[in-house]
């Protein structure tokens, strides 16, 4: 017999540099944004856009949101990489 499957975290609050470690982890946007002090609004234009989070708990975080088996930043238009 097999356990049920069990969705992943549909959105991540992970840090902004190399490694990004996961602070927070929630299933609607709505948690998220309870958690991190942001308006709703602010938090999909960070999935949007890539944007770092500047207040609070998710100060210097970025959001992802979990899409075709992994987790993605920049949903919509995600910016170049700086090299």
């Amino acid at each position: 017999m097999s356990r049920p499957k069990v969705q992943p975290p549909q959105f991540i609050a992970v840090t902004a540099d190399e490694y990004e470690l996961t602070l927070g982890a929630f299933d609607t946007v709505k948690e998220l944004a309870a958690w991190s002090g942001h308006k709703v609004f602010a938090i999909y234009q960070s999935l949007e856009y890539g944007r770092i989070l500047r207040k609070g708990p998710a100060k210097g975080c970025k959001v992802l949101r979990y899409t075709d088996g992994h987790y993605t930043a920049g949903i919509l238009m995600p910016k170049p990489r700086r090299k």
